[in-house]
């Protein structure tokens, strides 16, 4: 039987960037948008996160989280499977959010990307230095994305590598896996601070 791979999305407004704000509740909302979304699906995708900003109580910041790599369904069909055998008990309206806690999962990846995370480093020769030995390593410049992020930016590699030597010369460099990127970030109330399409 072919299953759909995945997409998985996180909307998050986290304390971290409101704890100033009278009222602030954290809040967070999971996603799953098949790997080759239609317009349609972009389009409730994009409602979904409008709403989520409007939720907010004024001056939110909120941000919409991807998954680095895509989820394997198959695999989550089957974990799926188990579970609900393991647990007949199950509740029919909590198995959409186990079908994401599921999805969130290492294993539950089929690539295994890297994320470096720049963030706060002002210096942008150590930037630019980084990026340089990461292309000899890769062989290519074409074999890395880099995202903005409200603090600096991210790289990600399509796959990963030894990186000892390279994360011994930038200590300030932190490498993440199974990660998140930000694609969007946006305050209640004021004009959107940063919005890209997501990519593959």
């Amino acid at each position: 039987m072919f299953e759909n791979n995945y997409k998985l999305i996180l909307f998050k407004s986290r304390n971290k960037d409101n704890r100033e704000l009278e009222g602030f509740k954290e809040r967070g909302k999971t996603l799953l948008l098949p790997d080759i979304p239609t317009m349609q699906d972009w389009e409730i995708l994009e409602e979904q996160w409008i709403k989520f900003i409007e939720e907010g109580v004024d001056g939110e910041m909120s941000r919409w989280y991807e998954y680095i790599d895509l989820r394997d369904g198959e695999k989550i069909r089957k974990e799926l499977i188990h579970h609900l055998i393991d647990f007949e008990d199950t509740r029919l309206d909590n198995i959409m959010r186990k079908i994401k806690k599921i999805a969130g999962k290492p294993n539950m990846a089929i690539t295994k990307k890297f994320l470096f995370d720049l963030d706060n480093i002002k210096n942008n020769d150590y930037s630019h230095d980084f990026t340089n030995d990461l292309v000899n390593i890769l062989g290519s410049d074409d074999l890395y994305e880099i995202y903005q992020t409200p603090n600096g930016f991210s790289v990600v590699t399509p796959h990963g590598f030894d990186t000892r030597k390279l994360l011994a010369k930038y200590p300030n460099v932190e490498l993440k896996r199974n990660a998140l990127i930000i694609r969007q970030w946006e305050r209640k109330g004021e004009q959107y601070e940063y919005r890209i399409s997501s990519c593959n």
